[in-house]
């Protein structure tokens, strides 16, 4: 029995901002090989989910994909796993960006970060202060008889 592929889907993560926004609705067409650059939907084959991403490279009998969003590509798939190309997007809004839990992981991400950042200051600026009052003490020990 084979199973039934829907012919819209609504975008719900960021790996294809800002052509696919989440809420975005896209429609797929079954029929036709893809060409480079259209963007694709198919089921990921670790966790079963439905992915659109944009086709970045077509072998004889496998594809490579990538979100806009993302700096490495998809592991190569091969062409039975497409589901259906993307032939209309329909904006949506329908899950705002800044309700996504991508987005907050990389909010979380990012303020990790600006911590890591503000501790070094704090820790360069005490060492920085240690240094010159000793480097102030010993030009005061050559200058005193």
């Amino acid at each position: 029995m084979q199973e039934a592929v829907p012919s819209s889907l609504i975008i719900t993560g960021s790996s294809m901002i800002p052509v696919l926004m989440p809420g975005d609705e896209v429609f797929l067409q079954r029929e036709g090989k893809p060409e480079i650059n259209d963007l694709v939907c198919f089921k990921n084959p670790q966790d079963h989910t439905l992915v659109v991403h944009r086709v970045a490279w077509l072998g004889k009998q496998f594809f490579i994909s990538r979100g806009d969003q993302q700096l490495v590509p998809d592991t190569a798939m091969p062409y039975h796993a497409i589901l259906g190309r993307v032939t209309k997007i329909v904006p949506g809004n329908k899950i705002p960006p800044f309700e996504s839990a991508e987005y907050h992981k990389w909010i979380s991400f990012l303020r990790w970060i600006f911590l890591k950042i503000k501790l070094m200051i704090l820790f360069f600026k005490l060492i920085e202060g240690i240094v010159f009052r000793q480097n102030g003490q010993d030009q005061q020990n050559l200058i005193s008889p």
